[in-house]
């Protein structure tokens, strides 16, 4: 005679009816926690009843481009009629937060369309695309990639990977479970089903019976439930990180409003009034009375406006509100009131932009500003300074190339090495504030300054492909991240 518990023999049937069934479906059909059916197959497949086996798939899922993509088909090719010129494509691959180059490319080279001088013409398709057969598909459940295949949209597969950031790829592992002779042998013994104890009770000790029971052994190696702790979002994590950094290289943070003076924003920092970067296409600007400007720094900054850039200032302007477009502005307006040397201070926060937003550009993401007043320092000081700050992040290798900035004379761009890309990635940039920006508040040392992003490094240290995940509120991929430190 056998003993064994219920819940193995309850198993042990399931199996020698299924012959071969999933991790998953077995749990379903059991009803057993998992910590508790990995326990018991471990046991088994020890004593040779049964077999595990492992198999690794695909499961494809849409991200949210999918949607659009499935929407663009729809808008192109169901009512654009026989041809689409190119500004009207152009509009509707905006609007859906597409590069029309890659739409393009890949209708003409699946033979969709083609290029007709100025205009986008449909070919005659008689059914519909095997890209819209799987979206649909796509939008209602997850597929393996073995169930693409049955379905017979494989090729709709290849055209969907063809464009960016619109297939979700992960590769899983799931185990499969075979009863062997061995353990078809034991149903055919005789069984005694034995009833364990998992909590020694009161009762028990006072009756005795603790005694006569039998109790469930602590399995100290057995699987448990995932715990899911709460955690900072791995972007305020790295800010947390870079603030942690600046602080222990003996700067102090400073910080600044986000709806900000255009006087600070563009015109503290010697940029003209004609400027492209001024205009309502590229900035956010607030419908509000206008600001009062600081009176003893005005009269300054006017009079280096119209020698220099050789036109007239104009006070109205300059007193409009809008919200920040780079940090930099913090770091002027602390220069402004603290122009005598030694100064090194840092400003970490959030700007704003009016960018079309799309896998690779947000309009409301971080910046890295910070200046170092000091009679003593000068390029090499800043090369040195930012490479520590990056080495302290963990990249091993950082380089500089020249550049051109409209308020920093050298100046350079920030590279650093990313082992696991294998590659090169520009991450900001710095360099010397031109005395343009400095002799209007009394500064007549050297200041040097740089402007950094943290999205960007956020992409590279979380290996993301698409920008908008560090904003989405997906709880699944929030959870599988690690936490940095």
């Amino acid at each position: 005679m056998i003993k064994i518990k219920k819940e193995e023999k309850k198993v042990l049937e399931i199996l020698s009816d299924k012959k071969e069934i999933g991790f998953k479906k077995l749990m379903e059909l059991t009803g057993l926690h998992p910590s508790l059916l990995n326990a018991i197959l471990v046991n088994f497949k020890e004593k040779g009843w049964i077999e595990i086996k492992e198999r690794k798939f695909k499961v494809y899922s849409l991200r949210e481009e999918g949607d659009k993509i499935f929407n663009l088909f729809k808008d192109v090719f169901d009512k654009m009629g026989d041809c689409i010129t190119f500004s009207e494509l152009k509009k509707l691959c905006d609007a859906k937060g597409i590069q029309i180059g890659t739409f393009i490319k890949w209708t003409t080279k699946r033979g969709l369309c083609q290029k007709v001088e100025n205009t986008l013409t449909k070919k005659e398709k008689k059914e519909p695309l095997p890209e819209e057969k799987l979206l649909n598909i796509l939008m209602e459940k997850d597929l393996p990639g073995d169930k693409i295949i049955s379905l017979k949209v494989e090729e709709g597969l290849h055209g969907l990977k063809l464009l960016k950031n619109v297939l979700k790829e992960k590769e899983r592992t799931e185990r499969f479970i075979n009863i062997t002779e061995k353990g078809e042998k034991i149903l055919e013994e005789e069984i005694e089903v034995i009833e364990e104890v998992t909590q020694l009770t009161p009762d028990l000790i006072i009756s005795g019976k603790w005694r006569e029971v039998v109790f469930k052994e602590y399995d100290v190696k057995a699987g448990v439930q995932e715990i899911y702790p709460g955690k900072l979002h791995p972007l305020t994590g790295l800010i947390q990180k870079i603030r942690r950094i600046f602080l222990e290289m003996g700067f102090k943070e400073i910080r600044s409003p986000y709806v900000e003076l255009a006087f600070w924003n563009f015109d503290a920092l010697f940029q003209p009034q004609d400027h492209p970067a001024r205009e309502m296409h590229d900035t956010f600007y607030l419908k509000m009375e206008k600001g009062k400007l600081p009176e003893k720094f005005v009269k300054k900054v006017k009079e280096f406006h119209e020698k220099y850039w050789k036109y007239k200032w104009s006070e109205e302007e300059a007193q409009k509100y809008l919200l920040r477009t780079h940090t930099t502005a913090t770091t002027i307006r602390y220069l402004a009131e603290h122009p005598v040397p030694p100064q090194k201070v840092f400003c970490v926060g959030r700007v704003f932009r009016r960018e079309k937003v799309d896998y690779k550009h947000l309009c409301d993401f971080h910046h890295i500003d910070g200046i170092v007043i000091d009679e003593n320092v000068n390029l090499a000081t800043l090369m040195g300074l930012l490479s520590e700050f990056y080495k302290k992040m963990g990249f091993k290798e950082v380089r500089f190339r020249p550049a051109y900035f409209p308020y920093t004379e050298p100046s350079v761009e920030v590279f650093v090495y990313f082992e696991e890309k294998g590659d090169w990635f520009e991450l900001g940039g710095a360099g010397i504030f031109r005395p343009e920006v400095t002799l209007p508040f009394g500064c007549e040392v050297p200041v040097l300054a740089w402007g950094l992003g943290i999205e960007r490094l956020a992409m590279l240290l979380l290996n993301l492909e698409d920008i908008r995940m560090l904003q989405k509120p997906d709880i699944g991929w929030l959870r599988e991240l690690p936490v940095i430190k």
